[in-house]
């Protein structure tokens, strides 16, 4: 898989779900995988509580996360916590060429029989002094 270039703020929102059936105490992970010397590093960016919820769960999720450096893909994985231990439902991968070149990117991911809606947005710019987002897009 291909890398890409990133140097701006991701932002990703997973505003809900559905089919996931009743008390599926679901939350979600958001991972950003980097191109490493050394292999592939993944990294957490979040991790939501799980709840019990109804067959369409509002995770509610607005993340940012400024980039700088070579990113492979972003994964949202969708976890059940039952009696305790920690199942991956699935997950929706996006390359992050994918989200380089498009900027926005929208949609229904399956995980398994159920799906989330995903909504990720890049914006290209730079950390200020204060490590506070600067952007280089023409658009106010």
């Amino acid at each position: 898989m291909s890398a890409a270039e990133l140097t701006g703020k991701l932002n990703v929102k997973v505003p809900g779900g559905k089919g996931f059936g009743e008390k599926a105490d679901t939350y979600i992970k958001i991972y950003i995988v980097q191109d490493a010397l050394v292999g592939k590093k993944k990294r957490c960016v979040y991790k939501g509580k799980a709840d019990k919820n109804d067959d369409t769960p509002e995770f509610k999720i607005d993340v940012n996360k400024t980039l700088k450096g070579k990113y492979e893909t972003l994964k949202i994985g969708v976890y059940s916590k039952k009696m305790g231990s920690d199942k991956e439902l699935g997950a929706a991968e996006i390359k992050m060429t994918d989200i380089k070149t498009k900027k926005t990117i929208k949609g229904d991911y399956p995980i398994g029989k159920a799906s989330i809606h995903v909504e990720v947005k890049f914006e290209e710019g730079s950390a200020g002094i204060m490590g506070e987002f600067e952007s280089t897009s023409d658009s106010d």
